[in-house]
């Protein structure tokens, strides 16, 4: 079965992305509210990649979810992000 890209998400999905392999609540905007923190280890063949998707006075803002890739955060090759997360 062809798989193909949702409407509104970053990326298509490939085999072995492992989408929602590690799940935390985060503020990582500072605003004092929790988003959602989305693992997915198996992204860019093992570099995995981070998902936020932040809370603020209007909810869930999901048209403002922010990719985190290991590229930009500097991580080794095959680092897997998003295989555990920790509050």
């Amino acid at each position: 079965m062809r798989r193909r890209a949702s409407r509104r998400v970053l990326d298509s999905t490939e085999k072995g992305d492992r989408f929602g392999s590690a799940v935390a609540l985060a503020d990582l905007s500072g605003n004092g509210r929790a988003g959602l923190v989305f693992g997915a280890e198996g992204e860019d063949t093992g570099g995995g990649i981070l998902l936020y998707t932040p809370v603020d006075d209007t909810g869930f803002g999901l048209a403002r979810t922010v990719a985190l890739r290991r590229s930009a955060l500097g991580t080794l090759v095959g680092a897997h992000l998003g295989h555990t997360l920790s509050p």
